[in-house]
């Protein structure tokens, strides 16, 4: 978004997905010749992303991350990812993230998509194939999912035990500013009651600062996030992104 004032803090900076750009940084930094700003033309296709090397690491974590998907259809006004060339829903073979998974070996994946479930079919297949591996998994969802009830015993059923949800905030006319249409309020205690019943932890999203905040949103907050029985909040101060209609 700002690649020019990030070279002021950095020798190279890429700009979109690294995937298909990564080698020639690599070969200029070896050669000592870093062009500052590289640029990718396209987003990545999905079916090369190369498996992370993760036996190179120095220490081996408690948990492994895994990506099956890139971008989001939504068009919530906050987010960067409809603003980008890169932010395009696109999802990577089934088969080779299934390849990837067996070969790590840690019990415990964190899904890093940025929304796993825009794909219906897709999540559906990878839950089901999850089943036999016997990991454990936590993923961020959007709060529409839980109206699908048979998403909701695949993901159990293939192991996952926590959900970060994106609630975003308790004000309703902020989600309507935001087009956040998916989104509730009256309906966040039912999602995080049928995730529980399943035995999954929920992380909430929540973000302060929308220009339809006022101090009140703060006290209304912590009210709400006990009401509905969260388990874990994660708390945002709104970042106008250059490029997004918000800025």
């Amino acid at each position: 978004l700002l690649p020019e004032e990030c070279l002021q803090h950095a020798e190279a900076v890429v700009v979109g997905e690294a995937e298909d750009v990564w080698a020639q940084v690599l070969e200029d930094a070896e050669r000592r010749r870093l062009e500052g700003i590289y640029r990718a033309e396209k987003p990545v296709d999905m079916a090369t992303v190369p498996f992370p090397k993760r036996e190179l690491l120095n220490e081996s974590p408690w948990f492994a991350c895994i990506q099956a998907t890139r971008g989001c259809p939504n068009k919530c006004k906050y987010c960067y990812l409809p603003c980008v060339p890169w932010g395009t829903f696109r999802t990577r073979p089934l088969e080779k993230v299934l390849e990837e998974i067996r070969g790590i070996p840690q019990r415990i994946l964190f899904v890093v998509d940025d929304n796993l479930f825009a794909d219906r079919e897709y999540a559906l297949a990878l839950f089901n194939e999850l089943k036999a591996m016997k990991k454990t998994w936590s993923v961020q969802m959007p709060t529409n999912v839980a109206k699908d009830d048979e998403m909701l015993d695949a993901m159990a059923a293939s192991g996952c035990f926590n959900a970060q949800v994106g609630f975003q905030t308790v004000n309703p006319a902020s989600l309507d500013w935001a087009d956040v249409r998916q989104n509730k309020i009256g309906k966040y205690a039912d999602v995080i009651d049928r995730l529980h019943k399943r035995d999954i932890l929920v992380g909430g999203f929540f973000i302060f600062g929308f220009d339809h905040d006022d101090e009140r949103i703060f006290p209304e907050t912590v009210r709400i996030v006990k009401e509905i029985d969260l388990d874990d909040a994660h708390l945002y101060i709104l970042t106008p992104y250059p490029g997004t209609p918000m800025y």
